[in-house]
Protein backbone atom coordinates (compact mmCIF):
# COMPACT_ATOMS: atom_id res chain seq x y z
CA UNK A 1 0.00 0.00 0.00
CA UNK A 2 0.99 3.22 -0.90
CA UNK A 3 1.92 6.46 1.76
CA UNK A 4 -1.47 7.69 2.19
CA UNK A 5 -3.97 5.21 1.62
CA UNK A 6 -4.22 4.11 5.23
CA UNK A 7 -5.29 7.55 7.20
CA UNK A 8 -4.47 6.94 11.09
CA UNK A 9 -1.68 4.32 12.59
CA UNK A 10 -1.91 0.81 11.78
CA UNK A 11 -3.80 -1.67 13.58
CA UNK A 12 -0.55 -3.45 15.30
CA UNK A 13 0.15 -0.26 16.93
CA UNK A 14 -2.87 0.76 17.92
CA UNK A 15 -3.85 -2.38 19.49
CA UNK A 16 -0.70 -2.13 22.14
CA UNK A 17 -2.36 1.23 23.72
CA UNK A 18 -6.27 0.77 23.49
CA UNK A 19 -8.92 -2.44 23.54
CA UNK A 20 -10.62 -0.75 20.52
CA UNK A 21 -8.93 1.02 18.11
CA UNK A 22 -10.30 3.05 14.84
CA UNK A 23 -8.46 3.28 11.04
CA UNK A 24 -9.96 5.11 8.37
CA UNK A 25 -9.39 3.95 4.40
CA UNK A 26 -9.07 5.48 1.21
CA UNK A 27 -10.77 3.63 -1.88
CA UNK A 28 -7.22 2.60 -3.20
CA UNK A 29 -6.56 0.94 0.35
CA UNK A 30 -9.65 -1.15 0.78
CA UNK A 31 -8.71 -3.94 -1.43
CA UNK A 32 -5.48 -4.71 0.04
CA UNK A 33 -7.04 -5.21 3.94
CA UNK A 34 -9.68 -6.96 2.51
CA UNK A 35 -6.68 -9.28 1.54
CA UNK A 36 -4.45 -8.91 4.14
CA UNK A 37 -7.48 -9.63 6.96
CA UNK A 38 -8.40 -12.59 4.76
CA UNK A 39 -5.23 -13.79 4.37
CA UNK A 40 -5.06 -14.05 0.45
CA UNK A 41 -1.59 -12.13 -0.01
CA UNK A 42 0.63 -15.02 -0.70
CA UNK A 43 3.97 -14.21 1.11
CA UNK A 44 2.67 -11.63 3.52
CA UNK A 45 5.89 -9.83 4.55
CA UNK A 46 4.33 -9.27 8.04
CA UNK A 47 6.63 -10.69 9.88
CA UNK A 48 4.21 -10.89 12.83
CA UNK A 49 1.65 -13.24 11.39
CA UNK A 50 2.68 -16.51 12.45
CA UNK A 51 1.35 -18.64 9.48
CA UNK A 52 1.64 -21.88 11.38
CA UNK A 53 -1.85 -20.61 13.39
CA UNK A 54 -3.54 -19.23 10.54
CA UNK A 55 -5.82 -22.05 10.43
CA UNK A 56 -7.05 -20.52 13.79
CA UNK A 57 -8.68 -17.26 12.08
CA UNK A 58 -12.57 -17.33 10.98
CA UNK A 59 -15.03 -15.19 10.28
CA UNK A 60 -18.65 -14.21 11.32
CA UNK A 61 -21.70 -14.85 8.97
CA UNK A 62 -22.23 -11.81 6.56
CA UNK A 63 -26.19 -12.55 5.13
CA UNK A 64 -26.36 -9.57 3.55
CA UNK A 65 -23.50 -9.99 1.20
CA UNK A 66 -25.90 -12.87 -0.55
CA UNK A 67 -22.48 -14.97 -1.23
CA UNK A 68 -20.80 -12.46 -3.09
CA UNK A 69 -16.80 -11.80 -2.09
CA UNK A 70 -16.53 -8.97 0.21
CA UNK A 71 -14.34 -6.75 -2.55
CA UNK A 72 -17.03 -7.37 -4.64
CA UNK A 73 -19.82 -6.14 -1.49
CA UNK A 74 -17.87 -3.26 -1.22
CA UNK A 75 -17.73 -1.94 -4.57
CA UNK A 76 -21.47 -2.08 -5.25
CA UNK A 77 -22.18 -0.75 -1.73
CA UNK A 78 -20.15 2.32 -2.55
CA UNK A 79 -21.72 2.95 -5.81
CA UNK A 80 -25.14 2.92 -3.85
CA UNK A 81 -23.91 5.55 -1.63
CA UNK A 82 -23.19 9.61 -2.51
CA UNK A 83 -19.60 10.23 -2.73
CA UNK A 84 -18.64 14.14 -2.86
CA UNK A 85 -16.45 15.20 -5.64
CA UNK A 86 -17.26 11.47 -7.40
CA UNK A 87 -15.01 11.15 -10.99
CA UNK A 88 -13.06 13.87 -9.80
CA UNK A 89 -9.25 14.14 -8.09
CA UNK A 90 -11.34 15.03 -4.86
CA UNK A 91 -12.41 11.42 -4.83
CA UNK A 92 -9.16 9.59 -4.75
CA UNK A 93 -8.96 11.23 -1.00
CA UNK A 94 -12.39 10.58 0.06
CA UNK A 95 -12.92 8.11 3.30
CA UNK A 96 -14.80 4.88 2.04
CA UNK A 97 -13.86 2.31 4.86
CA UNK A 98 -13.25 2.03 8.64
CA UNK A 99 -12.54 -0.42 10.55
CA UNK A 100 -12.36 -0.65 14.31
CA UNK A 101 -10.16 -3.35 15.68
CA UNK A 102 -11.09 -4.89 19.75
CA UNK A 103 -8.58 -6.88 21.70
CA UNK A 104 -9.48 -9.82 23.77
CA UNK A 105 -9.40 -8.88 26.84
CA UNK A 106 -6.33 -10.82 29.21
CA UNK A 107 -8.84 -12.14 31.64
CA UNK A 108 -10.62 -14.42 29.19
CA UNK A 109 -8.11 -14.93 26.68
CA UNK A 110 -7.12 -18.87 27.64
CA UNK A 111 -11.17 -19.60 27.33
CA UNK A 112 -11.67 -20.55 23.94
CA UNK A 113 -15.49 -19.99 24.36
CA UNK A 114 -15.71 -16.98 26.63
CA UNK A 115 -13.03 -15.47 23.33
CA UNK A 116 -15.67 -16.25 20.45
CA UNK A 117 -18.72 -15.00 22.78
CA UNK A 118 -16.93 -11.87 22.86
CA UNK A 119 -15.98 -11.68 19.81
CA UNK A 120 -19.35 -12.43 18.61
CA UNK A 121 -21.04 -10.16 20.28
CA UNK A 122 -18.26 -7.38 19.82
CA UNK A 123 -19.19 -8.29 15.95
CA UNK A 124 -22.96 -7.46 16.82
CA UNK A 125 -22.65 -4.46 18.14
CA UNK A 126 -20.93 -3.08 15.78
CA UNK A 127 -23.08 -4.34 13.04
CA UNK A 128 -25.90 -3.38 14.65
CA UNK A 129 -23.98 0.15 15.47
CA UNK A 130 -23.34 1.07 11.88
CA UNK A 131 -25.61 -0.96 10.15
CA UNK A 132 -25.53 -4.67 8.85
CA UNK A 133 -25.67 -3.06 5.82
CA UNK A 134 -22.61 -1.48 5.40
CA UNK A 135 -20.74 -4.26 6.85
CA UNK A 136 -17.78 -5.19 4.40
CA UNK A 137 -15.78 -7.79 6.09
CA UNK A 138 -15.01 -8.96 9.69
CA UNK A 139 -11.87 -11.24 10.58
CA UNK A 140 -10.92 -12.57 14.05
CA UNK A 141 -7.40 -13.23 14.02
CA UNK A 142 -5.39 -15.57 16.39
CA UNK A 143 -1.94 -15.84 14.36
CA UNK A 144 -0.48 -12.07 14.96
CA UNK A 145 2.22 -10.75 17.56
CA UNK A 146 -0.40 -9.88 20.88
CA UNK A 147 -3.94 -10.85 22.15
CA UNK A 148 -6.36 -12.35 19.42
CA UNK A 149 -8.19 -9.23 18.32
CA UNK A 150 -11.43 -8.52 15.62
CA UNK A 151 -11.18 -6.45 12.97
CA UNK A 152 -14.75 -4.91 11.59
CA UNK A 153 -14.34 -3.13 8.17
CA UNK A 154 -17.32 -1.00 7.24
CA UNK A 155 -18.69 1.98 4.91
CA UNK A 156 -19.30 5.00 7.26
CA UNK A 157 -22.60 5.29 5.65
CA UNK A 158 -25.18 8.06 6.71
CA UNK A 159 -28.78 9.38 5.53
CA UNK A 160 -28.95 11.90 3.07
CA UNK A 161 -31.19 14.99 4.66
CA UNK A 162 -33.01 15.87 1.16
CA UNK A 163 -34.31 18.82 1.97
CA UNK A 164 -31.54 20.11 4.55
CA UNK A 165 -29.17 19.68 0.79
CA UNK A 166 -30.94 22.82 -0.61
CA UNK A 167 -30.67 25.18 2.36
CA UNK A 168 -27.78 26.44 4.35
CA UNK A 169 -26.98 24.85 7.59
CA UNK A 170 -25.18 25.35 10.81
CA UNK A 171 -24.00 22.41 13.12
CA UNK A 172 -25.56 21.55 16.21
CA UNK A 173 -23.68 21.97 19.21
CA UNK A 174 -24.25 18.85 21.05
CA UNK A 175 -25.06 15.07 19.32
CA UNK A 176 -28.13 13.32 18.49
CA UNK A 177 -28.64 9.96 19.03
CA UNK A 178 -29.48 7.42 16.20
CA UNK A 179 -31.84 5.04 16.28
CA UNK A 180 -28.94 2.02 16.20
CA UNK A 181 -27.38 3.85 19.08
CA UNK A 182 -24.63 5.74 17.10
CA UNK A 183 -23.53 9.63 17.74
CA UNK A 184 -24.03 11.74 15.29
CA UNK A 185 -23.90 15.91 14.66
CA UNK A 186 -26.81 17.38 13.14
CA UNK A 187 -27.57 20.64 11.76
CA UNK A 188 -30.18 23.59 11.53
CA UNK A 189 -31.04 25.79 9.09
CA UNK A 190 -29.37 29.20 9.17
CA UNK A 191 -31.92 31.82 9.07
CA UNK A 192 -31.54 35.44 7.13
CA UNK A 193 -34.77 37.67 8.25
CA UNK A 194 -36.33 34.39 9.75
CA UNK A 195 -36.06 32.71 6.56
CA UNK A 196 -34.36 29.92 4.95
CA UNK A 197 -31.41 30.31 2.53
CA UNK A 198 -31.39 28.41 -0.12
CA UNK A 199 -27.61 27.23 -1.70
CA UNK A 200 -27.36 28.74 -5.39
CA UNK A 201 -24.67 25.36 -6.31
CA UNK A 202 -25.53 22.47 -4.05
CA UNK A 203 -24.55 19.10 -5.57
CA UNK A 204 -27.87 18.16 -7.35
CA UNK A 205 -25.95 14.70 -7.83
CA UNK A 206 -27.04 14.24 -4.18
CA UNK A 207 -30.21 14.07 -5.05
CA UNK A 208 -30.11 10.90 -6.65
CA UNK A 209 -28.78 9.34 -3.76
CA UNK A 210 -30.41 8.62 0.25
CA UNK A 211 -26.94 8.03 1.56
CA UNK A 212 -23.35 8.87 1.43
CA UNK A 213 -20.50 8.37 2.65
CA UNK A 214 -18.77 10.26 5.45
CA UNK A 215 -16.20 9.61 8.01
CA UNK A 216 -16.58 13.21 9.52
CA UNK A 217 -20.53 12.81 10.61
CA UNK A 218 -20.14 8.67 11.27
CA UNK A 219 -16.56 8.50 13.55
CA UNK A 220 -16.45 12.21 15.47
CA UNK A 221 -15.19 13.15 18.73
CA UNK A 222 -18.83 12.27 20.43
CA UNK A 223 -18.83 8.46 18.81
CA UNK A 224 -15.05 8.02 19.82
CA UNK A 225 -15.61 9.24 23.30
CA UNK A 226 -18.74 7.17 23.77
CA UNK A 227 -17.76 3.96 21.81
CA UNK A 228 -15.99 2.08 24.41
CA UNK A 229 -18.35 2.55 27.27
CA UNK A 230 -21.34 1.47 25.21
CA UNK A 231 -19.38 -1.60 24.11
CA UNK A 232 -19.20 -2.44 27.32
CA UNK A 233 -22.95 -1.40 28.33
CA UNK A 234 -23.52 -4.42 25.09
CA UNK A 235 -21.58 -6.41 26.68
CA UNK A 236 -23.22 -6.60 30.45
CA UNK A 237 -26.30 -6.29 29.51
CA UNK A 238 -26.09 -9.50 27.63
CA UNK A 239 -24.14 -11.68 30.00
CA UNK A 240 -20.96 -11.80 28.16
CA UNK A 241 -17.32 -11.63 29.62
CA UNK A 242 -14.66 -9.41 29.37
CA UNK A 243 -13.58 -5.72 29.97
CA UNK A 244 -12.63 -3.15 27.02
CA UNK A 245 -12.81 -0.72 29.70
CA UNK A 246 -9.12 -1.30 31.58
CA UNK A 247 -6.09 1.05 32.57
CA UNK A 248 -5.17 1.76 28.41
CA UNK A 249 -9.20 3.42 27.94
CA UNK A 250 -9.08 5.07 31.32
CA UNK A 251 -5.72 7.16 31.91
CA UNK A 252 -3.30 4.86 32.09
CA UNK A 253 -1.39 7.01 28.99
CA UNK A 254 -1.63 10.42 29.70
CA UNK A 255 -3.78 12.64 26.62
CA UNK A 256 -2.27 15.83 25.82
CA UNK A 257 -5.25 17.29 26.96
CA UNK A 258 -4.68 15.80 30.27
CA UNK A 259 -1.49 17.00 30.82
CA UNK A 260 -2.26 20.36 29.76
CA UNK A 261 -4.89 20.32 32.37
CA UNK A 262 -2.57 19.18 34.73
CA UNK A 263 0.42 21.90 33.37
CA UNK A 264 -3.00 24.49 33.82
CA UNK A 265 -4.05 23.43 37.66
CA UNK A 266 -0.47 22.69 38.84
CA UNK A 267 1.71 24.93 37.30
CA UNK A 268 3.82 22.24 36.34
CA UNK A 269 5.14 19.89 33.84
CA UNK A 270 5.48 16.05 33.60
CA UNK A 271 9.18 16.55 33.73
CA UNK A 272 9.24 19.19 36.60
CA UNK A 273 7.21 16.61 38.74
CA UNK A 274 9.94 13.86 37.37
CA UNK A 275 12.76 15.91 38.68
CA UNK A 276 11.58 17.06 41.80
CA UNK A 277 10.00 13.84 42.65
CA UNK A 278 11.65 9.84 42.70
CA UNK A 279 8.19 8.58 41.66
CA UNK A 280 5.17 10.55 39.42
CA UNK A 281 2.34 8.27 40.82
CA UNK A 282 0.25 11.70 42.15
CA UNK A 283 0.25 12.49 38.53
CA UNK A 284 -0.98 9.22 38.09
CA UNK A 285 -3.90 9.38 40.70
CA UNK A 286 -5.17 12.55 39.43
CA UNK A 287 -5.44 11.35 35.35
CA UNK A 288 -6.93 7.98 36.50
CA UNK A 289 -9.75 9.54 39.35
CA UNK A 290 -10.18 12.44 36.46
CA UNK A 291 -11.01 10.14 33.93
CA UNK A 292 -13.10 7.75 36.72
CA UNK A 293 -15.08 10.84 36.81
CA UNK A 294 -15.41 10.95 33.28
CA UNK A 295 -16.71 7.67 33.47
CA UNK A 296 -18.83 7.39 35.88
CA UNK A 297 -20.78 10.66 34.39
CA UNK A 298 -20.93 8.45 31.07
CA UNK A 299 -22.62 5.77 33.14
CA UNK A 300 -25.25 8.47 34.63
CA UNK A 301 -25.85 10.27 31.02
CA UNK A 302 -26.44 6.30 29.78
CA UNK A 303 -29.10 5.61 32.74
CA UNK A 304 -31.09 9.13 32.15
CA UNK A 305 -31.35 7.87 28.23
CA UNK A 306 -32.91 4.51 30.06
CA UNK A 307 -35.08 6.46 32.59
CA UNK A 308 -36.31 8.75 29.64
CA UNK A 309 -37.22 5.92 27.59
CA UNK A 310 -39.08 4.06 30.10
CA UNK A 311 -41.35 7.17 31.53
CA UNK A 312 -42.14 7.79 28.00
CA UNK A 313 -43.33 4.10 27.29
CA UNK A 314 -45.11 4.10 30.31
CA UNK A 315 -47.27 6.87 29.27
CA UNK A 316 -47.48 6.40 25.71
CA UNK A 317 -49.39 2.60 26.58
CA UNK A 318 -53.02 2.86 27.19
CA UNK A 319 -52.55 1.76 31.13
CA UNK A 320 -55.67 0.10 33.19
CA UNK A 321 -56.06 -1.57 35.98
CA UNK A 322 -55.91 -4.67 34.33
CA UNK A 323 -52.04 -3.88 33.15
CA UNK A 324 -51.38 -3.21 36.83
CA UNK A 325 -48.13 -5.32 36.28
CA UNK A 326 -46.60 -4.19 33.63
CA UNK A 327 -46.78 -0.45 35.26
CA UNK A 328 -45.48 -2.30 38.48
CA UNK A 329 -42.40 -3.84 36.39
CA UNK A 330 -41.72 -0.34 34.67
CA UNK A 331 -42.37 1.52 38.16
CA UNK A 332 -39.36 -1.11 39.70
CA UNK A 333 -37.40 -0.78 37.23
CA UNK A 334 -37.19 2.84 37.20
CA UNK A 335 -36.49 2.66 41.00
CA UNK A 336 -33.59 0.34 40.34
CA UNK A 337 -31.94 3.07 37.94
CA UNK A 338 -32.44 5.71 39.78
CA UNK A 339 -30.87 3.71 42.97
CA UNK A 340 -27.97 3.22 40.21
CA UNK A 341 -27.80 6.88 39.90
CA UNK A 342 -27.38 7.42 43.25
CA UNK A 343 -24.93 5.26 43.84
CA UNK A 344 -22.73 6.69 41.28
CA UNK A 345 -23.62 9.97 42.54
CA UNK A 346 -22.11 9.52 45.98
CA UNK A 347 -19.17 7.76 44.14
CA UNK A 348 -18.49 10.62 41.92
CA UNK A 349 -18.34 12.36 45.10
CA UNK A 350 -15.86 10.60 46.63
CA UNK A 351 -13.82 10.44 43.64
CA UNK A 352 -14.14 13.96 43.15
CA UNK A 353 -13.19 14.77 47.00
CA UNK A 354 -10.10 12.70 46.37
CA UNK A 355 -9.38 14.73 43.28
CA UNK A 356 -9.71 18.10 45.45
CA UNK A 357 -6.72 16.25 48.10
CA UNK A 358 -4.47 15.50 45.08
CA UNK A 359 -4.99 19.32 43.49
CA UNK A 360 -4.14 20.79 47.32
CA UNK A 361 -0.73 18.19 47.56
CA UNK A 362 0.24 19.48 43.54
CA UNK A 363 -0.30 23.09 45.25
CA UNK A 364 1.65 22.33 47.82
CA UNK A 365 4.21 20.68 45.81
CA UNK A 366 4.53 24.07 43.76
CA UNK A 367 4.64 26.31 46.99
CA UNK A 368 8.09 24.32 48.03
CA UNK A 369 9.24 24.59 44.86
CA UNK A 370 8.59 28.20 44.76
CA UNK A 371 9.94 28.47 47.58
CA UNK A 372 13.46 27.06 46.79
CA UNK A 373 13.39 28.81 44.03
CA UNK A 374 13.60 32.09 45.89
CA UNK A 375 16.41 30.76 48.24
CA UNK A 376 18.36 30.09 45.61
CA UNK A 377 18.04 33.54 44.44
CA UNK A 378 18.56 34.79 47.64
CA UNK A 379 21.94 33.08 47.70
CA UNK A 380 23.17 33.56 44.33
CA UNK A 381 22.35 37.23 45.30
CA UNK A 382 24.85 37.03 48.09
CA UNK A 383 27.12 35.61 45.91
CA UNK A 384 27.36 38.53 43.66
CA UNK A 385 27.69 40.85 47.11
CA UNK A 386 31.01 38.45 48.31
CA UNK A 387 32.35 38.37 44.55
CA UNK A 388 32.01 42.67 44.41
CA UNK A 389 33.53 43.10 48.34
CA UNK A 390 36.37 41.01 46.70
CA UNK A 391 37.05 42.64 43.72
CA UNK A 392 37.14 45.85 45.82
CA UNK A 393 39.87 44.99 48.53
CA UNK A 394 42.35 43.96 45.33
CA UNK A 395 41.89 47.26 43.87
CA UNK A 396 42.70 49.17 46.79
CA UNK A 397 46.14 47.07 47.00
CA UNK A 398 47.15 47.77 44.07
CA UNK A 399 46.10 51.70 44.71
CA UNK A 400 49.01 51.45 47.83
CA UNK A 401 51.83 49.92 45.76
CA UNK A 402 51.39 52.16 42.75
CA UNK A 403 51.59 55.46 45.28
CA UNK A 404 54.95 53.74 46.98
CA UNK A 405 56.17 53.35 43.62
CA UNK A 406 55.40 56.69 42.66
CA UNK A 407 57.01 58.20 45.83
CA UNK A 408 59.98 56.22 45.17
CA UNK A 409 60.76 57.14 41.83
CA UNK A 410 59.62 60.41 42.42
CA UNK A 411 62.65 60.76 45.27
CA UNK A 412 65.46 59.18 42.92
CA UNK A 413 64.93 61.44 40.30
CA UNK A 414 64.94 64.21 42.80
CA UNK A 415 68.04 63.31 43.82
CA UNK A 416 69.77 63.33 40.16
CA UNK A 417 68.27 66.58 39.04
CA UNK A 418 69.89 67.91 42.13
CA UNK A 419 73.40 66.19 41.15
CA UNK A 420 73.21 67.77 37.64
CA UNK A 421 72.71 71.11 38.85
CA UNK A 422 75.74 71.39 41.09
CA UNK A 423 78.07 69.97 38.20
CA UNK A 424 76.68 72.46 36.17
CA UNK A 425 77.02 75.44 38.26
CA UNK A 426 80.65 74.13 39.10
Amino acid sequence: MTVGEIIECSHTKARKDFMASIQKYTNDAVRNMIRHNTREIIGNSNTDIDSSKTPLNYSFAMPTHGGKSDYKYYKELIDSRYIYGRGTSRESGTITACSWVVTCPKEIVDNPDKVNTFFEGTYNFISRRYGEENIISNSVHFDEAGEPHIHVLFAPSTAIDHDKIHYKTIKDKKPTITDTGRYEIGSHYKLENGERVPIKNYAKMSDYYDYKLSANDVINKYELQHFHQDLQNYLDANGIEGRVLNGATTGGNYTVKELKEFTQKTGLTLEDVKTQLTEHTLLESYVERTSKVQELEEIMHSKDIQIEALQKEVLAKDINLNNSEDVIKKDEQIKDLIHTINEKNLEISEVTEKNQNLENKLIEVQQALESKQKELEQVKARVDELEKEKSLEKTQEWGHSSAGWGDKTQSEWGARNLNIEEEHTW
